[in-house]
């Protein structure tokens, strides 16, 4: 069991590292856990130009397409995130109006 265990957890690693190159890319830093099994298995590009901005992550672990719901896991953490983003967005826009004296 402990081995089974063992292998399990690295797996779990391996299968989070395929996102390091994303993470690395944007200035984020991962768990030790995550960081340590590299960026082999991932790429990552950014495309910023007046009229695209395009973020593309690969993570190319080998087993990734065996994972269940991992395409609506993914899916999901990308949607929560662009919500974060719109909020933040309507925040700041709210805030410079007020400041010359809008309501």
């Amino acid at each position: 069991m402990r081995t089974l265990k063992r292998e399990l957890l690295k797996r779990v690693g391996e299968l989070a590292a395929g996102w390091n190159a994303g993470a690395q890319k944007l200035g984020l830093k991962l768990p030790a856990w995550i960081a340590r099994h590299g960026s082999k298995r991932s790429s990552a590009s950014v495309i910023h130009t007046f009229r695209v901005f395009r973020i593309i992550l690969t993570n190319a672990v080998k087993y990734v397409t065996n994972v269940e719901g991992y395409v609506r896991r993914i899916q999901s953490a990308i949607n929560i995130q662009g919500w974060k983003m719109q909020r933040k967005a309507e925040f700041l826009l709210t805030r410079a109006l007020r400041a010359p004296g809008w309501k």
